[in-house]
């Protein structure tokens, strides 16, 4: 019994590779238990929708959720005077908001410098979306 879960680890560990938390280190791991199986160690890895690099800064994910988030926006342009003023609200939270909540504590642990990107995004998708001038405080944005 102890082996078919030790054979079962190790699949899950070789599928998704190892990430080692030390910086500018190179290791070869290996678990020997009943056989060698060797882990590749690799620098960004995907769990459960969420890109953890072996820095820990997060920057993989925040570029994918960018990546993935920008896309509305030319949508977003085509739609604006199509809808009634309920609609934008919904879809912001549909569309949006929700890709940006899922790991929010990813966001308190890296610096705010890599999270600009993500911030302008937002705040122009939600101009966009309300039909609001350029200049329009960030904060009245918010208020939706």
């Amino acid at each position: 019994m102890i082996t078919a879960s030790l054979q079962q680890l190790l699949f899950v560990k070789s599928a998704l590779g190892l990430l080692k938390f030390v910086r500018n280190a190179r290791c070869a791991c290996t678990i020997s238990k009943s056989q060698d199986v060797e882990i590749q160690q690799v620098d960004c890895s995907k769990y459960l929708r969420v890109l953890v690099d072996s820095e820990l800064s997060w920057l993989n994910h925040i570029d994918y959720v960018y990546n993935k988030i920008i896309k509305f926006t030319s949508i977003f342009y085509k739609i604006r005077d199509k809808i009634n003023f309920d609609a934008p609200k919904m879809i912001y939270f549909a569309f949006i908001h929700s890709r940006l909540a899922y790991g929010i504590e990813i966001y308190g642990n890296t610096y705010t410098n890599h999270l600009i990107r993500l911030m302008i995004l937002n705040n122009k998708l939600l101009r966009i979306l309300q039909n609001a001038p350029r200049d329009t405080p960030a904060v009245k944005l918010c208020k939706f």
